[in-house]
């Protein structure tokens, strides 16, 4: 009896600790993966396809390492329903990316996600079941390696604390003027620098306190060409470089007076002094020559003599003389003088004359008129 009670004795604790075992191994899947990792190449290549097809809820680690800050581009081959997330070594529940695929017809090739990732070790947990295989590449930022940034498009980033800042390059393609627009939680600068990086332009700050994201503009003019900007935080960031167009500025408007023309409009020109932007309102129509009046018209030989009121603006006289009333016939002639007295010859004899008068302004190229004047005659029988 003492043999079986032992062995019983013995059983039970066999069986107490199978009970106890499985706990620990599943904490050991979960959160301490260092043991059952496989090293993940960075070079785009595909790793060994693993099946789950018959297994629920697989749990599979991988592992990979970054000597500088840079993008991870992550794509998994799979036919299945599956978990992938990346973990920072330094905390395994520290979830820095994470992707659910599913909805699968048959085998296909998925990008889990570009990530911008700091230098430190990384673990990546696949979970659930099907086959599958994983690619990863990864580009280190540097000066001689810059993340390139589109005009008008914000980029974002991590803290770069513990790199030599994140750099980041843009061409513009004309002179202008330029926004560089920095937000951050907290304490962040950005440098905009030569392409050689031997002169700097302009810094950036951003003073945070952790809370909520600040954003500090600066306005720069920028000639043709390709620039560098450094960025140094600890905090996450938004970076964009933009054209400066009235859209973003903050206007103080000057208002001047144009007066109207004989050829223009007048108005009022409200312009920015700050990127120039100009808007016009208050027209005022443009000016009018005024109507000459026929002050003498006296009869010649074979002409006569017209004096009209004199303009100091306009540049001359246009006289209009016919035997038709109406101005119709091939009798009807125009000559134009520089002075408001004028003899107006070749007239025939025994001829009635309408004569009628306006000024005109030439500038440019243009040139605009005044009404006529009311019409007056010459006697026929005067004309000699």
């Amino acid at each position: 009896m003492k043999k079986i009670s032992s062995v019983l004795l013995a059983l039970m604790m066999i069986v107490s600790s199978v009970f106890i075992a499985p706990v620990a191994w599943a904490d050991l899947i979960t959160q301490t993966p260092s043991q059952t990792t496989t090293v993940l190449k960075l070079d785009g290549s595909w790793s060994d396809e693993v099946d789950h097809k018959h297994i629920i809820n697989s749990e599979d680690w991988y592992s990979f390492h970054l000597d500088t800050q840079g993008k991870l581009k992550l794509k998994m081959k799979t036919d299945d329903y599956l978990d992938v997330k990346v973990f920072n070594s330094t905390d395994k529940k520290n979830e820095v990316l994470s992707k659910i695929i599913k909805d699968v017809n048959g085998a296909s090739t998925i990008e889990i996600e570009n990530k911008i990732l700091v230098a430190g070790d990384y673990f990546v947990k696949v979970v659930g079941k099907g086959k599958y295989s994983l690619s990863a590449t990864f580009g280190g930022n540097s000066y001689v390696n810059p993340q390139n940034i589109i005009i008008g498009k914000a980029v974002s980033g991590l803290s770069t604390v513990e790199e030599d800042g994140y750099w980041y390059q843009v061409n513009v393609p004309a002179e202008n003027k330029y926004r560089i627009s920095l937000v951050s939680y907290g304490n962040a600068q950005a440098v905009l620098y030569s392409q050689d990086r031997s002169k700097k332009y302009e810094t950036v700050y951003v003073w945070g306190d952790n809370t909520v994201p600040v954003t500090t503009n600066k306005d720069i003019m920028v000639s043709a060409g390709t620039y560098m900007i450094k960025v140094d935080t600890a905090s996450e960031y938004a970076l964009a470089f933009s054209a400066f167009t009235s859209d973003i500025c903050d206007h103080n408007f000057n208002a001047s007076y144009v007066a109207p023309t004989y050829f223009a409009d007048g108005y009022t020109l409200h312009t920015c002094t700050i990127c120039g932007y100009s808007y016009k309102d208050s027209a005022k129509s443009k000016k009018k020559l005024k109507t000459p009046k026929i002050y003498t018209l006296k009869s010649g030989k074979k002409s006569f003599i017209l004096s009209n009121s004199k303009n100091n603006d306009a540049t001359g006289y246009q006289v209009k003389y016919s035997t038709s009333k109406k101005f119709t016939k091939k009798t009807t002639k125009t000559k134009k003088f520089t002075k408001s007295k004028n003899t107006v010859k070749g007239l025939k004899s025994n001829k009635k004359y309408f004569v009628k008068v306006r000024t005109y302004k030439k500038e440019n190229g243009k040139t605009v008129y005044s009404s006529w004047s009311k019409v007056k005659t010459v006697d026929r029988k005067s004309v000699v």
